[in-house]
């Protein structure tokens, strides 16, 4: 834990030495077994806009993948209060837009992530790591995973991360402060126990063709468990939906043939019940 503070409060440029009052033996063996940085990535380019409210962050990890992550600022006392001269309450904060994996395998047609595939998933502390290296250009408050790839694609990993953010101990993020956002991946939604009939689609992306998803996906089901309303149940719930039909839906989102909007749209239902 000590290490986690000092990496959380000082970020992760430093070395194992830099953390005072340790175990002498840690200072030994950390870096024989770990390597001498408390991270395993790095900022390679970070830019800002012009008007200061946005800086996009590329980020190299330590098997020299990158994916992007973005700090968006805001002040919610600016803009219009519906009280003549009445200053409109709020005050700055900002956004972390996190990515889950490098590429994305879903193959949306508006998305440049997903016209790369999936290159790789990221672990938990290399999400986290994000919020590490955000949180030493501005304070961050809100937590989005609305980055490169598909979040429940990466579904262990990002419930980890998840879960050290909004950790007292560590990063004291409020679960209501955290947001999840899915394409509609429904067996994650609502998993099926028994009774499930698969049904597998291939999407063809960058003249490869990815079998999507792994697994068991689509049909009719018997029994059903609310994953995530389990694993994240304080957590907010986003689902990028784009078109409001299946037919249209499907065009511009292939992994709709696996998960037609009837049954996500049901899923959806179940998991704001609980």
């Amino acid at each position: 834990m000590t290490i986690w503070k000092h990496s959380i409060l000082h970020g992760i440029q430093g070395t194992i030495a830099d953390i005072p009052e340790l175990p002498k033996k840690v200072y030994e063996v950390v870096p024989q077994e770990f390597g001498d940085s408390l991270g395993t990535s790095k900022i390679v380019e970070q830019n800002t806009s012009s008007d200061g409210t946005t800086t996009k962050i590329l980020l190299e990890f330590q098997d020299g993948l990158r994916a992007e992550s973005v700090i968006m600022r805001y002040d919610s006392a600016l803009g219009r209060n519906t009280e003549a001269n009445a200053s409109r309450a709020g005050n700055k904060r900002a956004t972390l837009c996190v990515s889950s994996q490098v590429g994305c395998q879903m193959g949306c047609t508006f998305c440049a992530t997903g016209t790369m595939g999936l290159i790789g998933d990221l672990t938990a502390g290399e999400i986290l790591e994000q919020l590490v290296m955000a949180n030493k250009i501005t304070p961050i408050r809100n937590i989005v995973f609305m980055g490169m790839g598909e979040p429940l694609n990466n579904y262990a990993e990002v419930v980890g991360a998840v879960n050290a953010m909004i950790d007292p101990r560590r990063f004291g993020l409020s679960p209501a402060h955290v947001t999840v956002s899915t394409v509609g991946v429904v067996p994650r939604i609502i998993q099926a126990s028994t009774g499930f009939s698969p049904a597998i689609v291939t999407i063809p992306m960058m003249g490869v063709a990815y079998q999507w998803p792994k697994g068991d996906v689509g049909g009719v089901w018997t029994g059903e468990t609310m994953q995530m309303a389990e694993d994240l149940p304080a957590v907010n719930f986003a689902l990028s939906l784009h078109a409001p039909t299946q037919e249209l839906r499907v065009k511009i989102v292939p992994s709709a043939k696996a998960f037609p909007l009837d049954k996500l749209m049901a899923a959806v239902d179940r998991h704001h019940e609980i």
